[in-house]
């Protein structure tokens, strides 16, 4: 009886430690896109990072979750904020996106040919 409840309390343990680090995960494809492109209008000047609970970057300019309870975002939406650069490769980060839509803008560069694993959900691309 004591193993099963050790395994169980280690397989929640082992859940939650997981968990944790797709959340960790939204908030480093986030930072990546605010150092990654120039903003001139100063529209992601807003995104802090030192914020650690929870739902907190669904709050940001452009940015939608799943849930306000939990860090994953679902959507990215950066249209007409004359941000200039490259796709950052952090996009890789943001998992559970399913619209990345940031036309409108300045950038410059191909699409990476890896956004396809990168954001394997997304399903409006803009």
């Amino acid at each position: 009886m004591a193993k099963k409840n050790t395994l169980i309390s280690f397989s929640l343990l082992l859940s939650l430690f997981a968990f944790s680090f797709a959340i960790e995960d939204d908030v480093t494809c986030l930072e990546g896109v605010k150092t990654s492109f120039t903003d001139p209008l100063g529209r992601l000047t807003s995104w802090a990072f030192n914020n650690s609970s929870v739902g907190y970057i669904c709050k940001l300019n452009g940015v939608s979750c799943w849930n306000e309870k939990e860090n994953r975002i679902i959507s990215l939406q950066l249209p007409l904020y004359q941000l200039s650069g490259k796709l950052p490769e952090s996009l890789k980060y943001c998992h559970s996106l399913t619209t990345l839509d940031l036309s409108n803008n300045d950038l410059s560069g191909p699409i990476p040919p890896e956004i396809c694993n990168w954001l394997p959900y997304v399903v409006t691309l803009k």
